[in-house]
């Protein structure tokens, strides 16, 4: 509940913010243009609200697998607490879902070039075509850097899954959870 309240409420304070940014800056001429220092400013808030938007989201799925793993005892202690985290999870859910709807739509009133709604299953495809080669070859390079990335974290943690294993005799579930995420993520 708190980590949803927390992207919630950031997520909607820096749009707020980013959105009183953009009224701010407005020209007086249909003619002019808004400051690229200000656009700057914004596309910056926005990507953080963005982020920290995807990291509600992955600590909500995350929180409810552990609410999940620990039904049983749940549902025999206490049936509200079962109710009020899975509440807390769809509302959680929902909540991310509006606030990058929120997000993409005035992202779309700075830059009207861009295409794309949030709930069309082939948004992230219709959003890059609409993309400049600039923000393209920024796409690709973040995109290189989290393939370079993820697999540096995947080998540590594979390495340290084996080397754990020793210790704990957990089994080969967790390494071969981490190995076939390398794989999908390689492949």
């Amino acid at each position: 509940i708190l980590s949803a309240l927390i992207g919630i409420l950031g997520g909607l304070y820096m749009y707020k913010s980013a959105q009183k940014d953009y009224e701010k800056s407005l020209p007086m001429d249909e003619d002019d243009e808004i400051d690229e220092e200000v656009l700057t400013k914004i596309d910056q808030k926005i990507s953080q609200a963005i982020l920290l938007n995807s990291m509600m989201m992955i600590l909500s799925f995350m929180f409810y697998a552990i609410v999940v793993a620990y039904m049983e005892r749940y549902i025999e202690e206490s049936l509200v607490l079962l109710a009020v985290s899975f509440i807390a999870f769809i509302a959680s859910m929902f909540g991310a879902g509006k606030i990058q709807q929120m997000l993409i739509d005035f992202t779309k009133v700075l830059y009207p070039q861009k295409n794309g709604s949030v709930y069309d299953i082939k948004f992230s495809e219709k959003w890059e075509e609409s993309c400049d080669e600039l923000e393209k070859l920024m796409i690709y390079k973040a995109a290189y850097k989290a393939y370079k990335t993820t697999n540096m974290v995947c080998c540590i943690c594979l390495v340290a899954m084996i080397l754990l294993s020793f210790f704990f005799h957990y089994g080969p579930l967790p390494a071969m959870l981490v190995g076939t995420i390398w794989i999908i993520h390689v492949m």
